[in-house]
């Protein structure tokens, strides 16, 4: 398969013997891990054709979209505070995703492909 026509993984969820839906997924073939030093934060670039992530990590860690994260220190009531510890985002490709993690920790981040 050339680079042309190699395409994400979709996000896809498979049904029980039943047909409710699991939550059983598909293996991202776009797999990232990021080691956090405790208050050093690290962006990540959407891959190409991403449009979903999900997150895991071994501690608590705070997202921006957009830019550079950095650790909350007082209240920030404007909107766009960072978010801590989401499981599943919708992402577009190119955009940056900033990390940073009060305590040392390791955060994965899976990327799927979301095409109908």
């Amino acid at each position: 398969m050339s680079a042309k026509e190699m395409r994400m993984r979709n996000f896809r969820i498979y049904g029980d013997a039943m047909g409710a839906p699991s939550d059983i997924l598909d293996v991202s073939d776009s797999r990232h891990v990021i080691v956090l030093a405790a208050g050093v934060g690290k962006t990540v670039t959407v891959p190409a054709e991403a449009m979903a992530v999900l997150f895991n990590a071994t501690g608590p860690f705070w997202v921006q979209y957009g830019g550079a994260a950095a650790l909350p220190v007082a209240d920030d009531g404007g909107g766009s505070a960072p978010e801590l510890a989401p499981a599943a985002r919708r992402v577009q490709a190119g955009e940056t995703i900033g990390l940073i993690a009060p305590f040392a920790c390791t955060v994965s981040l899976s990327f799927y492909g979301v095409r109908p």
